[in-house]
């Protein structure tokens, strides 16, 4: 390839680079954007907390049912095709939203706008991870960070907003960026991987049926799975952030302001912990660093309860938290692609990664929540670090990486 050759390429990775994170922040401000606005919605509609769980659970169901589905999808089109049309349905789906008449009409808008979002982490992911091969666990860390960035800032431009305007308005100014993603998206050209482009010309697997068989009895990738699974549910931040603040709460009996301060420790530690221990990934051992990440993820984890009062010793430790745990699922997906078997692409092997966490991270949540309730947050915590450390064990069984794909 001549040296203009070399630029282009250079020039097109960056976009894509730029493109995808920026995209990937604009799903999580509007993800964690609605929560923020349940108060306003719930006060005009005059629904409780039953309506509150049924939006949540719709837009859920939304995305984890179609996580399987994107192995398949790619290989009938194009990645940043399947993008586009997802970056059309959560604009539609945010219009819907903004212009909501009654509750009926909120519980659809949060199924379409579920159903664009759904595509962004497989398919982002695959993207990233296809257009830097030698800086894999990097690239879906930079991923990983750009989406905790959406959620680090979500608050903050919901709170302004809604000082100077209605609900209605911000959805709608959140939602609009869909639009001009989704014509960006039929635009751009993606610079995909030789192994990606074959796959699409292979018409005896159209839905790409003998790839997910591959892995489903690959051993490496059933080990990886079943670490997933048992590491807290094997989802972003597992399921410690659902219930941090309310942990916080009722260890230190702060209020809820305070409280806000560590949550946000935690957060910062999730932008920064995927791109830096992705970096190490790169540049040592995968699965090393995911091991060395499950157990100082648990040993961070139960070091919550070690401060006698709340103060920057617990602000440490919660950063720390949100650092190991917040990289986990980046670091993990790319041990899963690094070791599982050739002859899946990635796209495959991340619908089934985020598929396995749809399905195993409500019943962690589920299980975390009976804990507290009948034994206390202790309890709790000690489970969860456990199993980060069943999950470490488990790896031990991995057996050598195959050749980078």
């Amino acid at each position: 390839m001549t040296s203009n050759g070399h630029l282009v390429k250079a020039t097109s990775q960056r976009l894509i680079l730029t493109a995808i994170n920026a995209m990937h922040a604009l799903v999580h401000v509007n993800l964690h954007a609605v929560p923020l606005l349940y108060p306003a919605l719930r006060d005009h509609f005059g629904f409780g907390y039953m309506g509150i769980a049924v939006l949540t659970l719709t837009s859920q169901i939304a995305i984890g049912s179609t996580q399987i589905s994107f192995g398949a999808l790619t290989r009938l089109a194009r990645r940043f095709q399947i993008l586009g049309i997802g970056n059309a349905l959560a604009f539609i789906g945010s219009i819907l939203l903004a212009v909501a008449p009654n509750y009926a009409l909120l519980v659809l808008a949060r199924v379409v706008r579920g159903l664009g979002i759904s595509p962004y982490h497989p398919v982002g992911g695959a993207i990233m991870a296809s257009s830097f091969p030698r800086d894999r666990a990097k690239a879906l860390g930079l991923f990983r960070t750009s989406g905790g960035v959406g959620t680090l800032i979500a608050p903050l431009m919901v709170g302004a907003m809604l000082h100077l305007w209605g609900w209605r308005p911000v959805v709608f100014v959140l939602g609009a960026p869909f639009l001009l993603a989704s014509i960006f998206c039929f635009w751009v050209r993606e610079t995909a991987d030789e192994a990606y482009l074959k796959s699409r010309e292979k018409k005896s697997d159209r839905f790409g049926l003998q790839e997910y068989k591959a892995l489903l009895q690959d051993r490496n990738a059933l080990i990886i799975s079943l670490t997933m699974v048992i590491s807290a549910g094997g989802r972003i931040g597992g399921v410690m952030k659902t219930y941090l603040a309310v942990i916080l709460v009722d260890r230190f009996e702060i209020s809820v302001a305070f409280a806000a301060v560590f949550f946000t420790a935690y957060s910062i530690g999730e932008v920064v912990g995927p791109l830096t221990l992705g970096w190490l990934s790169d540049r040592t051992s995968p699965l090393m660093v995911v091991r060395f990440n499950l157990a100082l993820s648990a040993l961070f984890l139960l070091l919550i309860l070690y401060p006698a009062v709340p103060g920057i010793m617990l602000g440490l430790i919660v950063f720390m938290a949100g650092l190991f745990i917040g990289s986990r699922t980046s670091l993990m997906q790319a041990l899963l692609i690094q070791s599982g078997p050739q002859d899946a692409r990635i796209d495959t092997q991340l619908s089934l990664y985020f598929t396995i966490g749809a399905i195993s991270g409500p019943i962690w949540t589920l299980l975390i929540a009976a804990l507290i309730d009948h034994f206390g947050m202790a309890s709790a915590l000690w489970t969860m670090a456990l199993s980060f450390v069943f999950g470490m064990i488990i790896l031990s069984f991995v057996r050598p990486a195959s050749p980078a794909k």
